[in-house]
């Protein structure tokens, strides 16, 4: 950015008069100034001026440029292609004329951080807090602006739409109307709710395509969205998309087991387990892991009978059996896995 004596008379940190800010300027080397087209006048680049100039003419940019967006506001809505700048205009024209003129001066703010960037060589952070300085906002306030909402930088936004990104959304569901042929709808609801799960891309692509072809009216896509998540039920959605079997396990909760109903040895589980550790046999002294077999109440959680063994056998089993009734009695039912030694002949009676 160059400016000419002219310009930078009366600015901070320059004198007043133009033949003072000449005599201030005098030593600037020859590779930061240069003549004007068209003119006989030297102007000079912002590199060379000193730190509070460089910050007041960053701030009258950043204002003229907010002033010159808000006057094209309405040709950019008429004019844009993006859906999103689409969008973001008609929030932005639903707005009243105080939020509009509060999206003005965050503009400001959001193109002087612009200007420290690309004209200061400052770094995003040291920008966003000197913006938030000299205007009088937060830090936090400026780097939700860049970063999470509207997320000018996050987002890519560009130049000519932060005006309509920066308008505060909050109230404008309830006052925004978007034209839809029913046609239109119909055909979006077939297509996104096939089986295939086709995204919102997709789907819109092919609307926009038809709705050329037959005349239809359609909204933008984030509102196509809107009208999805608002008309359709989510259940209907997974079952469409997904099937009767993403349904079950998405929408139907899991069952739990609840011992609510049940007595002491009505049911009984039993299975058997292998210690995590190894144990010095007396003979030989052949180190092993030993293994439990054990019963317990359902309803309690009560172990009621177990036997411990080199190995799981039919043997450790039915002393496990004994034990159990002997001390507790018969249960009314068992829950056994379907292991080599619960299911042995010797167990079941040949019944298995």
């Amino acid at each position: 950015m160059y400016f000419t004596v002219k310009e930078l008379a009366g600015a901070a940190g320059m004198p007043k008069l133009e033949r003072n800010v000449r005599i201030a300027l005098k030593d600037v080397s020859d590779s930061d100034k240069r003549k004007r087209e068209g003119s006989r006048a030297f102007e000079y680049h912002i590199d060379c001026l000193p730190e509070a100039t460089r910050l007041f003419l960053i701030q009258r940019d950043a204002k003229n440029t907010a002033d010159a967006i808000e006057v094209d506001a309405p040709t950019k809505a008429n004019k844009s292609e993006q859906v999103s700048s689409d969008e973001l205009w008609f929030d932005f024209d639903c707005s009243s004329t105080t939020k509009k003129d509060r999206a003005k001066k965050r503009l400001e703010v959001c193109l002087f951080v612009k200007g420290l960037v690309e004209n200061n060589n400052t770094k995003m952070k040291a920008a966003m807090r000197d913006a938030a300085e000299v205007f009088g906002h937060s830090y936090g306030a400026v780097h939700r602006w860049f970063y999470i909402a509207p997320g000018l930088q996050s987002k890519r936004i560009p130049v000519e739409d932060w005006l309509a990104a920066l308008v505060d959304k909050q109230g404008l569901a309830s006052t925004r109307f978007a034209e839809f042929t029913p046609e239109a709808w119909a055909f979006y609801k077939s297509d996104f709710l096939r089986a295939e799960k086709p995204t919102h891309s997709e789907c819109y692509r092919r609307l926009t395509q038809a709705a050329a072809r037959n005349g239809w009216t359609v909204p933008c896509i984030v509102t196509v969205k809107t009208w999805i998540n608002k008309h359709i039920p989510h259940e209907a959605i997974t079952l469409c998309r997904g099937g009767r079997f993403a349904a079950k396990q998405t929408l139907i909760p899991a069952q739990r087991r609840t011992r609510e109903g049940l007595h002491a040895m009505q049911i009984v589980s039993g299975d058997g387990h292998t210690f995590r550790l190894r144990v010095h046999l007396e003979e030989g002294g052949k180190p092993i892991r030993p293994t439990v077999w054990a019963f317990q109440d359902v309803y309690s959680s009560m172990i009621v009978g177990y036997s411990i063994d080199i190995s799981e056998n039919t043997e450790m089993l039915g002393i496990a059996l004994y034990n159990m009734v002997s001390h507790h009695g018969i249960p009314d039912m068992f829950v056994l896995d379907r292991a080599s030694a619960s299911l042995g002949e010797a167990m079941t009676g040949r019944m298995s």
